[in-house]
């Protein structure tokens, strides 16, 4: 499978928008649970998606300012307009992306190779293998500083860790037990977010807890991504459902997506 075109991705989003189809504004991009990449328009708790394209990508993450896709060959770092600014030719097939509020902000954990791959804005550097880490389940990985990223790491029995790793030398400069976080947790902003039973359950440093219900029986399957500037995309299972949950200045709202929407053809 080839990568995602730049030309290709900027073609179905400008045609949707030239039919006149599109007049909401473009909160983000969401990965659906078989890797198509599809547009949101709108406001939270009445969003609109539109597929831009139909091959599939493992990762996603995107902001104001752009974003970071992997698919099956190579991490690309796009723009806020959808076009390709630069990629990494990788074959990693479960790269763990993240994109913060500036384009040199973007970087990748690389399970296969325990690694850490980030743009500096001219080009792509890679750590060393990050060989002191507890664990290779990575669920979120952040910059901490210009030289340090944060990772979170799933540890065997479930609980949580925050690794400070450096970006020169691969080494892990401290490891943090994160208490009453589990399971797979992501951070965004200066909250963590993990899924508890049926419930999000969001905490802060400072002790602040929110509880937000998923709906649904049993233990869910989550999966996190970044889907905007203020929205995160939340995978769910049992059953499968996509959700975006919107950090407002003072307030958090959870809305389900519509189901995978039809492909823009140019």
């Amino acid at each position: 499978m080839r990568a995602l075109r730049s030309s290709f991705v900027l073609i179905a989003f400008s045609t949707a928008i030239t039919a006149g189809a599109i007049t909401d504004p473009l909160v983000g991009l969401v990965r659906y649970t078989n890797g198509v990449v599809a547009t949101v328009y709108g406001v939270s708790g009445s969003y609109v998606t539109r597929q831009i394209t139909s091959e599939s990508a493992n990762g996603l993450s995107f902001s104001k300012a752009g974003g970071i896709l992997a698919t099956a060959d190579a991490l690309e770092l796009i723009s806020s307009s959808l076009t390709t600014i630069s990629r990494f030719d990788t074959a990693e097939s479960a790269p763990l992306v993240s994109m913060g509020e500036t384009e040199d902000s973007a970087l990748a954990w690389l399970p296969s190779r325990r690694s850490i791959v980030h743009w500096t804005g001219t080009d792509w550097t890679v750590s060393p293998e990050v060989a002191q880490l507890p664990s290779n389940n990575v669920s979120s990985i952040s910059f901490e500083t210009q030289t340090t990223a944060s990772l979170l790491v799933r540890m065997p029995d479930d609980s949580v860790a925050k690794a400070l790793v450096s970006l020169k030398t691969g080494e892990m400069l401290s490891l943090t037990l994160q208490p009453g976080v589990i399971n797979n947790a992501f951070a965004f902003r200066d909250w963590i977010i993990c899924a508890r039973g049926n419930r999000l359950d969001l905490q802060k440093a400072d002790g602040t807890e929110k509880l937000i219900p998923l709906g649904g029986t049993g233990v869910h399957t989550v999966q996190f991504e970044r889907a905007g500037t203020n929205d995160v995309h939340i995978y769910t299972s049992q059953p499968v459902r996509d959700w975006m949950l919107h950090f407002g200045n003072e307030t958090l709202s959870l809305t389900e997506l519509p189901a995978l929407p039809s492909e823009v053809k140019p």
